[in-house]
């Protein structure tokens, strides 16, 4: 399995353009084969700071998602915008464990 985290820092007047796109493109990957889990949130406390959390069944499918229409479309979406700082990484893992207390 797959995670990928990160942050995308944006100028934050700049965020309600690029809601769409997003939108667009959760609802899209959520529909492709391996894909687990799939979401942008913005900060409560940084209005310009967009995470970004996935889980896929393996690299191949997220090496697929990359080759996707609607990546392609945010991808343009994220060009309009000045991006200030993009920190988002994948992470191989053998498998989930419960939280403890929970």
């Amino acid at each position: 399995m797959l995670i990928v985290l990160g942050v995308i820092n944006v100028n934050p007047d700049v965020v309600a353009g690029v809601r769409q796109a997003i939108c667009d493109m959760e609802v899209e990957t959520l529909k492709e084969p391996g894909c687990l889990s799939y979401g942008f949130s913005v900060s409560l406390s940084d209005p310009g700071k967009i995470h970004v959390a996935e889980r896929w069944k393996s690299m191949d499918d997220l090496t697929a998602h990359f080759k996707t229409p609607h990546m392609a479309a945010l991808n343009q979406a994220l060009g309009s915008v000045e991006i200030l700082a993009m920190d988002v990484k994948a992470y191989d893992i053998a498998g989930e464990l419960p939280l403890p207390g929970l």
